[in-house]
């Protein structure tokens, strides 16, 4: 029977239980356990910034995302001051094979973000606010060489908003000037990142013909 260790930190007062198989999604061959903790620890901490409550008490990252086929989702336990996020670690690394820390950060930043709102009873939806905390987060928190193409792989999945649920209030217009600017900024070669995942390329695809073929409805 496989047993999900956890890691557990004490910083400023929260506890963060971190199954290890999050930390060993996350890592790279320059970053391992320790460097990837601080990292996690670092991102949850900017987010206060942002408006996240600071009077949580702990964090639980988990390494499954149960019944549903998402790469992840969050919760907060208001009565206990507990944030739980989940992440599909199986499904991230079956889809995106040798980049799938790039996707499982920007998946747990996207998680993070969403707590931005909840000290007002809400977690905070997907659209422009929500995408703009979920890149600081990456870009302020990570090194240059994970942040980047995590940004990359967020971006992208926020350009595929206009074919999946609860992401149209985003300008798909842009979202791919922002894409356009990092690309030219850091000399990202997109086709690597893109081609590590034949699940991101069929969704990719799929959607562009949606789209032309809305297009074409209204013309």
């Amino acid at each position: 029977m496989f047993l999900d260790l956890w890691v557990k930190v004490l910083n400023n007062g929260v506890r963060y239980s971190i199954s290890h198989s999050i930390i060993n999604l996350l890592s790279t061959k320059d970053f391992k356990d320790n460097s990837i903790i601080n990292f996690i620890i670092t991102m949850f901490n900017n987010a206060y910034s942002f408006g996240v409550p600071e009077d949580i008490r702990s964090v639980y990252i988990h390494g499954n995302v149960g019944y549903r086929r998402v790469y992840g989702y969050v919760m907060y336990i208001r009565r206990y001051r507990s944030v739980s996020i989940h992440v599909g670690v199986s499904h991230i690394k079956h889809d995106f094979g040798n980049c799938a820390n790039y996707w499982g950060w920007q998946v747990l930043a996207h998680e993070f973000a969403h707590l931005v709102g909840i000290g007002g009873g809400h977690y905070l939806r997907h659209g422009n606010v929500h995408l703009n905390v979920a890149k600081e987060l990456l870009l302020g928190s990570l090194p240059t060489e994970i942040a980047i193409p995590s940004t990359y792989y967020l971006l992208i999945d926020y350009s595929l908003g206009d074919c999946k649920r609860g992401y149209s209030s985003v300008s798909r217009r842009l979202v791919i000037d922002e894409l356009d600017r990092l690309v030219g900024d850091y000399s990202i070669n997109p086709g690597y990142y893109i081609n590590c995942s034949d699940r991101l390329l069929s969704l990719m695809n799929t959607c562009s013909k949606h789209m032309k073929e809305s297009r074409d409805d209204f013309s």
